[in-house]
C-alpha cells in the first residue's frame, strides 16, 4: 500500500470495540453467547440509525437473554 491509497478502519475498530466491550463490560472473552452477542451488537450497531420498532428491541431482548 503506497502513502496515497485510502483503506476502510472502520470495519477493524468495530472489531477491536466490540471486543473491549465484551470483555471489559461482560466479561466474556470466547464461546457460542460471545460469538451471538456480537453478532447482535453489530447488527444492533449497523442499524441504529434507522427506525427499526420491533426489531430493535427483539434484538435487545435477545442481548438480556444472552446475558
Amino acid at each position: 500500500m503506497t502513502s496515497n491509497e485510502y483503506f476502510a478502519v472502520s470495519p477493524s475498530m468495530q472489531e477491536i470495540s466490540l471486543r473491549v466491550i465484551l470483555q471489559a463490560v461482560f466479561s466474556m472473552h470466547q464461546g457460542e453467547h460471545y460469538e451471538q452477542l456480537k453478532q447482535l451488537l453489530c447488527s444492533v450497531l449497523d442499524t441504529s440509525g434507522s427506525p427499526l420498532g420491533g426489531n430493535l428491541l427483539r434484538k435487545r431482548q435477545q442481548m438480556n437473554n444472552l446475558l
